[in-house]
């Protein structure tokens, strides 16, 4: 029988709520579209001699908005999260491949956790739990990674 691994390599250092904030008007509508959005900053991007580290803030922000009504909001979560991780990177990688697997990885985590502190925070509510939508945290990072390698991201 064939063993297989489970555990990833790359291991949480923290994985921290560090802000949020709810809030919901008095009247809910019929007809309700969702709104997402999304931002971070990488603080501390490591990866060489076999290790990586990566560090980062992610911002997530939805809103319930009335789509008959000028896009009246109804209600509105936001929720930043602070993620470190540090990973054994194989030495067949190369330092590209390494910088996507950390940033995908912190990103996803990092998604995780805000996507579970929104719907908690809105399960109290009476609009009751808000899923917010799966994202590409491969894509995202790719994009980042695109951008600062042309100059045009922090």
């Amino acid at each position: 029988m064939t063993e297989i691994t489970m555990i990833a390599p790359i291991q949480l250092d923290d994985l921290l709520l560090v802000k949020s904030s709810f809030q919901i008007a008095d009247s809910p509508a019929s007809k309700m579209t969702q709104k997402l959005g999304l931002d971070f900053t990488v603080r501390q991007f490591e990866s060489e001699g076999g290790e990586g580290l990566v560090s980062l803030s992610l911002t997530v922000d939805t809103s319930l908005v009335d789509r008959e009504n000028d896009d009246e909001e109804k209600l509105s979560a936001s929720v930043e999260v602070v993620v470190s991780a540090h990973a054994s990177l194989s030495p067949d990688i190369t330092k590209e491949q390494a910088e996507e697997y950390l940033l995908s990885n912190a990103l996803s985590m990092a998604y995780g956790h805000a996507k579970t502190c929104i719907m908690t925070v809105t399960g109290l509510s009476p609009a009751g739990p808000v899923m917010i939508p799966a994202i590409l945290p491969l894509d995202i990072a790719r994009d980042y990674l695109r951008g600062r390698a042309d100059g045009t991201k922090e």
